[in-house]
């Protein structure tokens, strides 16, 4: 996907953050003793659950549900449905479902946990937090932010009540509500989270821990998407020190501080710079992984963004086109990645004020992202932006107009902040060249 254009490009898809998965993990292990202990009476050994911890483990999602259904309903014969261990399986099938990418019946799993729980331990006990900061993660995958962001601050109110703010499990919570806002596009409130959490992790783990510089990455990234590029360099620098020193110099968090410094260099205008820790990623890719792989068509993507943004376009485009020829073979010619890059080769076009051609890239990029994420995707809000944008400069006001206000809904229904500051401006600067325009035309 793009990296170094925040106008022209498609923003960041996030994957569920890291930090959600180990919060389920450990939230998950703390609460399995005091439940254990209090489980009356108790159910005989049951080879069904079993099974599905492996399967769940090894990554079988299909099989762990069927075999987590069946001791649900062992166990509901012997224990009665309002047992506390009830609420256990619940809350595994839920995340059994999640990596399926079913989140609505995930939803609907960690709801019956949480109301179990509710009724045997009460509103402030650490198992309900957990399943609140479950429901939040997953609503927080479905993009639902608002209702995300509730959860996890109850999940938190409870965290800090019971475990107080300088204890772990509640700075997972924070790093979690600063993720959701980093997503959002409220940088500032999502960096004091992110805060938070660094502080609470360093005086747990030390600063040599990986956790650290993972969490100096993140830090960085939402300073790169703030544009405070050069604030963003020395956290990377940090997470790039210790990356390497802890996973070598080809290993994959140690590539993602490169890239990342590459899109720093960038906004602040040191292109050589950038292309140099794009070329270092591009090696890494090879050598690591081959030509063929997405990763490297993702670097010749960035180089081939840098250099036309030099000015080298002959180059930029020769870069270009082997990542969309990579990508299409690697997914077909209608995955998102396909997309990104035409998005890509559509920007170029338009830095060379080739609007016409800007255009037919663009359009190719919104038909691609809409019939993959559906037309109120934030994914598809960015091509209606650039195809805006690229009308505006053709002098298309009033075609600019509507690409403008379709993109502008989205980014409202998506409560996507930032987004909507980013472009308040060009809609206002476009309503004043048509207000002079129809000014000029009556007199």
């Amino acid at each position: 996907m793009t990296l170094f254009n925040p106008q022209l490009s498609a923003p960041n898809k996030k994957r569920l953050p890291s930090a959600l998965a180990i919060t389920l993990i450990i939230f998950f292990l703390i609460s399995l003793a005091p439940l254990i202990a209090t489980c009356e009476p108790t159910a005989p050994e049951n080879k069904w659950e079993e099974k599905a911890e492996k399967a769940l483990d090894q990554g079988s999602f299909e099989e762990a549900i069927n075999s987590f259904e069946k001791a649900l309903k062992a166990d509901i014969k012997i224990l009665g449905v309002s047992h506390p261990k009830i609420a256990i399986y619940w809350n595994q099938l839920a995340i059994a479902w999640n990596r399926l990418g079913k989140h609505d019946k995930a939803l609907q799993y960690y709801q019956k946990a949480l109301e179990s729980d509710l009724k045997n331990f009460g509103p402030d006990d650490p198992n309900v937090g957990l399943r609140l900061n479950n429901i939040g993660s997953t609503l927080h995958s479905k993009k639902e932010y608002d209702k995300a962001i509730d959860y996890y601050q109850r999940a938190l109110k409870i965290h800090l009540k019971v475990y107080g703010e300088n204890d772990y499990k509640t700075a997972l919570i924070w790093n979690n509500l600063g993720q959701a806002r980093r997503e959002m596009g409220y940088y500032i409130k999502a960096l004091e989270y992110f805060e938070k959490y660094l502080k609470v992790s360093i005086d747990t783990f030390g600063e040599e821990h990986e956790s650290i510089a993972k969490t100096w990455n993140e830090i960085g990234e939402t300073l790169n998407e703030k544009s405070d590029f050069q604030k963003a360099i020395p956290f990377f620098q940090k997470a790039l020190k210790s990356n390497t020193k802890n996973f070598g110099e080809n290993g994959k968090a140690t590539l993602r501080n490169i890239r990342n410094l590459g899109r720093s260099w960038y906004g602040v205008g040191q292109y050589d710079e950038a292309i140099k820790y794009t070329e270092r990623a591009l090696q890494i890719d090879l050598a690591n992984l081959g030509e063929n792989h997405q990763e490297v068509a993702t670097d010749w993507g960035n180089l081939g963004e840098l250099w036309s943004i030099k000015g080298d376009y002959a180059k930029g485009l020769e870069y270009l086109e082997k990542a969309l020829a990579s990508n299409i073979r690697n997914f077909g010619p209608d995955h998102p990645e396909v997309a990104d890059d035409l998005n890509k080769i559509g920007a170029m076009w338009y830095r060379r004020n080739e609007f016409g051609k800007a255009i037919e890239y663009f359009e190719k990029a919104l038909t691609l992202k809409s019939k993959f994420y559906g037309e109120n995707h934030p994914e598809v809000s960015a091509e209606l932006s650039n195809l805006g944008t690229a009308w505006h400069s053709k002098g298309h006001y009033q075609k600019a107009m509507e690409y403008y206000q379709k993109a502008m809904a989205i980014f409202r229904k998506s409560g996507m902040t930032q987004r909507i500051k980013q472009l308040e401006r060009p809609i206002q600067i476009l309503k004043s060249q048509m207000a002079e325009k129809s000014s000029d035309s009556k007199k």
